[in-house]
């Protein structure tokens, strides 16, 4: 009897998965990588990609390497941040105080913007107003003659 030529036998295929396919698949994760490095926070980078944080937070619950990967991707756009505010502070030295501020709370320095300071060059009473009407946090009143009687004239009931 002739022997029949063997067939090469094929590995099976991989087997898939039960259950639904991962939302978080390979394409999604470098691109959430990139935008985290971009500079974008979590939570607007995953409406981007369109996964949502259970996935992300299970994604790097399970796999420590990725974790690494998102946290290195995320000191990369902090490390950009600091470069680009350390450039600004070698030109305006504003700059350079709002770092030191961040940087060193406990040094206690200042706000370095002025308060608004508005004359209208009369010296008189509407300069007061001016300035209360200015003022940050204050509860502004109308004065008086500027509220008209319930009357619907200006003259009160004791002038008549």
């Amino acid at each position: 009897m002739p022997s029949t030529p063997a067939i090469p036998r094929t590995p099976p295929a991989k087997r898939r998965r039960p259950g639904r396919p991962r939302s978080l698949d390979t394409a999604r994760r470098k691109l959430l990588l990139k935008l985290l490095s971009q500079g974008n926070f979590r939570k607007h980078a995953l409406l981007m990609i369109g996964v949502g944080s259970d996935a992300l937070r299970r994604a790097m619950r399970d796999e420590p390497e990725f974790k690494a990967a998102v946290q290195s991707a995320e000191l990369t756009a902090t490390r950009n941040a600091v470069a680009c505010f350390t450039r600004a502070a070698m030109r305006d030295w504003k700059a350079a105080v709002e770092f030191l501020r961040r940087k060193c709370p406990e040094w206690g320095i200042k706000d370095t913007a002025a308060p608004l300071k508005i004359s209208v060059g009369t010296g008189g009473r509407e300069d007061e107003l001016l300035a209360k009407l200015l003022a940050p946090g204050v509860q502004h009143e109308a004065p008086q003659s500027a509220v008209p009687s319930r009357g619907g004239s200006s003259e009160t009931a004791g002038d008549s």
